[in-house]
């Protein structure tokens, strides 16, 4: 019997196409902010905790995050934000990120806190497979002589 190389091309295309859509749905984006966080003493620096899972993405992938601290301040907002590079091998990982205030100083009191992480994974072309993950959450900030 022969094969013609247009059975074995389309029968390399639909294997593709499998591996490409089973990449997809194992691609996962989670972010999570614990809801304690704490105010150095001088109130120019806000730790904030929490975990994120991301990926498995292949050697081909890109990824970024990002983190925004925002505390309301007499009539203003105090905020702060950090960019960071997650990794992502489908593994949970803890962070502590320091966020500098960036208009005013930060207090004791209420806060909110938004973070996103996201993958865009190419090693299996065509199209390629992204996830991305985000938390909004209101905090509870101590310390910073409070």
């Amino acid at each position: 019997m022969t094969i013609k190389r247009c059975d074995i091309l389309v029968s390399a295309v639909i294997a593709v196409g499998a591996l490409s859509t089973a990449a997809v749905a194992d691609l996962t984006a989670q972010i999570t902010v614990d809801p304690a966080a704490v105010v150095s003493t001088d109130r120019l620096v806000v730790t904030i905790t929490g975990r994120y899972t991301l990926g498995p993405a292949g050697p081909n992938s890109q990824t970024s995050g990002v983190l925004t601290v925002s505390q309301a301040s007499g009539t203003e907002v105090a905020g702060g934000h950090v960019f960071f590079t997650p990794i992502a091998d489908g593994v949970e990982h803890t962070f502590v990120f320091n966020v500098h205030a960036e208009n005013r100083p930060f207090h004791g009191g209420k806060g909110r806190v938004q973070a996103s992480v996201r993958v865009d994974d190419c090693s299996t072309c065509c199209p390629c497979a992204s996830a991305s993950g985000s938390a909004d959450v209101q905090v509870s900030i101590r310390g910073g002589g409070n």
